[in-house]
């Protein structure tokens, strides 16, 4: 029986061998193509699609390229209703690949070409723009590419796998609409309208338009220099499997178009990040040691002062001048030797510390008024 010829032409790089109008049966251009990323890796996974008319009985495709990185081991190809044989590379034809196509009826059908090349240089960043509600953030990641491959490349959708090479077979979602169960890859919103030879292209990858993110306001009197601290606790969805590591950029709560504070994210599922934002200086504390003495002095036999109580009276002052109240988490620090008169109730109270949760309201200054008293000698321990 005679073998029919077919050319696969999926990519402006790559070339179909020559071949007579007898043995040249169809010649169809690309129907997509997909390139995925790998964290780590400058080599991407190339996924071209066609649609090939096939004969009754043998074919023969043939596939060819331009571009020097690629990776000749890692080329495959897959025909819907077909048996594809081994590749051949023939003697003296170093770029081309052909394969002997089995089809037991004429069909329409989809010839899918997968290989690496090398030469991408890409990177992840993160937006992140916390809420008014101090409960939720928005969070954006954009992919920046750039086509090192030595060669022009058509329009693609792009998509960033999770894991390394063999963790994915097709895109699991689109960009900001995790699926159930976990991502194995992020897909751009949009695919790309080409890639030249050294150009660079931004891609969206990831929209959560709300994530749990809490903006904790923090006064401790020993710590942060007397300031009130801004820590942002976020715990990502756990479809998203994961995330590649890159900068994030904060923004101001207050203002969203004001970068806060530049940090690197790093993620894995399940696990809570936690980033201090620094001071905030729109919250003043003003806290005033009142008065101080030295009382319940013990004496040994010989009359020797063994143990006092000194005790602090303390004058506690809190403004907001942001445009919304906050909730503050007030900590002192007190010892097993030390204990805290206070008319407010501590919502938390340890060995070391005692918690309270306030809410600050704008231009409304908080007053509390509290006294510690630090045993020492023999009278450590005593209340």
């Amino acid at each position: 029986m005679m073998t029919k010829r077919l050319a696969l032409l999926c990519l402006p790089l790559l070339l179909c061998l020559p071949a007579s109008a007898a043995d040249l049966l169809q010649l169809l251009p690309p129907a997509g193509l997909t390139i995925t990323l790998y964290p780590g890796q400058t080599r991407g996974q190339m996924r071209e699609t066609s649609t090939l008319t096939l004969p009754a009985g043998e074919a023969t495709v043939s596939f060819s390229w331009l571009a020097a990185g690629m990776d000749v081991s890692s080329v495959t190809l897959l025909v819907g209703g077909a048996t594809v044989g081994e590749a051949v590379r023939a003697a003296g034809q170093d770029k081309i690949i052909t394969w002997t196509v089995n089809a037991a009826q004429p069909v329409e059908t989809q010839a899918t070409v997968t290989y690496f090349l090398e030469g991408f240089k890409w990177y992840p960043t993160y937006q992140l723009w916390p809420q008014p509600d101090q409960k939720t953030a928005r969070l954006v990641g954009t992919l920046h590419l750039t086509n090192q491959t030595g060669v022009d490349l058509g329009p693609a959708q792009l998509q960033v796998a999770l894991g390394g090479p063999g963790s994915i077979d097709t895109a699991d979602g689109e960009a900001g609409n995790p699926p159930t169960e976990a991502r194995t890859v992020l897909t751009t919103a949009a695919p790309s309208s080409g890639l030249a030879e050294g150009a660079t292209v931004d891609r969206q990858i990831l929209a959560v338009p709300s994530v749990p993110a809490q903006l904790r306001y923090l006064y401790q009197a020993d710590r942060f220099n007397g300031t009130v601290e801004r820590l942002l606790q976020m715990r990502l969805p756990e479809g998203l499997g994961g995330l590649p590591d890159g900068a994030m950029t904060i923004y101001e709560p207050q203002d969203d178009s004001l970068p806060l504070f530049n940090t690197q994210l790093t993620y894995q599922p399940g696990q809570e990040l936690k980033v201090d934002l620094g001071p905030e200086p729109e919250v003043v504390v003003e806290r005033k040691l009142m008065n101080t003495a030295r009382t319940n002095f013990e004496t040994d036999r010989f009359g020797r002062v063994t143990g006092s109580d000194t005790t602090e009276d303390y004058a506690l002052s809190l403004r907001n001048r942001l445009a919304g109240p906050i909730a503050l988490e007030w900590t002192e620090t007190v010892l097993s030797t030390w204990d805290m008169k206070c008319a407010l109730k501590p919502d938390k109270t340890d060995t070391s510390f005692v918690q309270f949760n306030l809410e600050v309201t704008p231009d409304q200054p908080l007053q509390a008024k509290y006294t510690l008293v630090k045993h020492s000698g023999s009278r450590a321990g005593k209340k």
